[in-house]
């Protein structure tokens, strides 16, 4: 094992400077894990909503299915979270799982409601428009304690979120 890697060293910059980075020698920083919390680059620059880095790292090859050794949160559930809808979607169409848990049973949808942003629930439910199956599942999904997106919605008084997963079929 070498010297830590500077992960945040890599956030928000030009794409190019990204891409030159990892083909001039630092090509091991796309799945690395930063060793705190075994976070990936990709899942950090999702977290923080840094699009331009997520587009680089997904067309160099970045998994979307790694979960983070501290909570099992994936890139997706950490864009939810911050309420990055454009790495989102990114992540999203370049096959990120949307019913993918992480330790304590949640989704991505799960996370989207629990921090109150409905334009992601939004897109998540427009792009499963044609796989009921997993709609259904991303719904009816409960956590480790037992709560649903609509009840985690409930419980941190989003209001309009509540009131839209009420009238979902």
């Amino acid at each position: 094992q070498g010297e830590e890697i500077n992960f945040e060293s890599f956030l928000f910059p030009p794409k190019e400077t990204v891409e030159q980075r990892i083909k001039e020698g630092e090509p091991d920083i796309i799945n690395a894990r930063r060793k705190t919390d075994g976070m990936t680059l990709l899942m950090i620059a999702s977290a923080v909503g840094d699009v331009t880095l997520v587009d680089s790292l997904l067309t160099l090859g970045a998994s979307t299915k790694e979960q983070d050794d501290a909570q099992g949160n994936s890139a997706l559930i950490g864009a939810c979270l911050g309420g990055h809808l454009n790495v989102v979607k990114a992540l999203v169409f370049a096959g990120a799982p949307l019913a993918q848990a992480n330790d304590e049973g949640v989704t991505p949808w799960m996370a989207a409601a629990w921090r109150g942003h409905l334009p992601i629930l939004e897109f998540l439910k427009l792009h499963l428009a044609d796989k009921q199956s997993v709609f259904t599942e991303m719904k009816e999904h409960k956590d480790v304690h037992g709560r649903t997106a609509r009840d985690v919605a409930q419980e941190w008084s989003h209001s309009k979120i509540v009131a839209w997963l009420d009238e979902l079929p």
